[in-house]
C-alpha cells in the first residue's frame, strides 16, 4: 500500500514538472521574442541616432564653411592687395578661419599678397611701354550698384572689351560715389563715357566694341564737368536695379 502511494506521488510530481515546464516553453519564446525585438528596437534606434548625428555634423560643418568663405570674400573686397593680406591674416591669426586651409591663406598672405585675387581689382590691364601713347580707361560702377553681382559681371564684361581694342593703354575698376561731378539721376540706367574735348575720337570706337554685350543700358556721352584727366576715359555704368 506504501509502495503503490509513493508511486503514485512521484507519478503526480514527474506529470506536474511536465506541465510546468510545457508552460514555462511559451514564457521563454516569449522572453527571447521580446529579446529580439528589444535589440532590434535599440539597433534601429541607435542608427537613427547616429544617422542624425552625421548629418548634423555635416550640416555644421558646411554651414561653418559658407560663413568662413562669406568672411574672406569681404576680406578681400578692396582695391588694395595689401589691405587685403593684413585683413586675411586676422582672420587666420585669431581663429575665425579653422575649417578652411587657414595654414594656406596665412602664406598667400604673408608670402605672395600680389597674386590675392581682390575684387575688384584696381588694375584690369597695365600699361606698358608699348600701349603707352593709347587712351587709358576707368570703367566705373555706380556705389548703388557694387553689391549687384549682374553689375559687376557686366562691368568685366566691358573691361574684357576694352582690354582687347588695339589703341588701349591702362585699363581701371572703381567705384564710382562722386555725384557732385555728375548726379545719380543722370547717370542711373544709362552708360555713361565721359570724354575731355580731344578724346571725342575715341567714342565710336568705344560704342562699337561694348554695342555686343547683353543688356548694356543706353550709351550716353557726356563732357567732362570735373577736372580734365589726360587721355583718361571715364565709363560709368549704372544699371537699373
Amino acid at each position: 500500500m506504501t509502495d503503490q502511494s509513493s508511486h503514485s506521488k512521484e507519478l503526480e510530481s514527474s506529470e506536474n514538472a511536465q506541465v510546468s515546464e510545457e508552460e514555462s516553453a511559451p514564457k521563454r519564446f516569449s522572453f527571447l521574442l521580446n529579446s529580439s525585438v528589444l535589440v532590434a528596437v535599440a539597433s534601429s534606434l541607435l542608427g537613427t541616432a547616429l544617422g542624425a548625428f552625421i548629418t548634423g555634423w555635416y550640416g555644421l560643418t558646411l554651414e561653418r564653411q559658407r560663413y568662413e568663405y562669406s568672411l574672406i570674400q569681404k576680406a578681400v573686397e578692396t582695391q588694395d592687395y595689401h589691405q587685403a593680406a593684413t585683413r586675411l591674416k586676422f582672420l587666420v591669426d585669431t581663429g575665425i578661419i579653422r575649417s578652411l586651409n587657414a595654414n594656406a591663406i596665412r602664406d598667400l598672405a604673408e608670402k605672395d599678397a600680389s597674386s590675392i585675387p581682390v575684387y575688384p581689382p584696381l588694375i584690369a590691364k597695365s600699361s606698358t611701354p608699348k600701349t603707352n601713347p593709347f587712351p587709358d580707361y576707368t570703367v566705373f560702377v555706380c556705389d548703388t550698384q557694387w553689391k549687384e553681382s549682374s553689375a559687376i559681371e557686366m562691368a568685366k564684361e566691358i573691361i574684357n572689351s576694352l582690354s582687347s581694342m588695339k589703341r588701349v593703354g591702362e585699363v581701371k575698376f572703381e567705384q564710382w560715389n562722386d555725384y557732385s561731378v555728375v548726379p545719380l539721376d543722370k547717370l542711373q540706367n544709362k552708360f555713361t563715357i565721359i570724354i575731355d574735348p580731344y578724346e571725342g575720337s575715341e567714342v565710336d570706337s568705344i560704342k562699337n566694341q561694348v554695342q555686343k554685350i547683353k543688356n548694356l543700358p543706353p550709351i550716353q556721352v557726356l563732357d567732362n564737368p570735373g577736372k580734365e584727366t589726360k587721355w583718361r576715359l571715364s565709363l560709368i555704368l549704372c544699371p537699373s536695379n
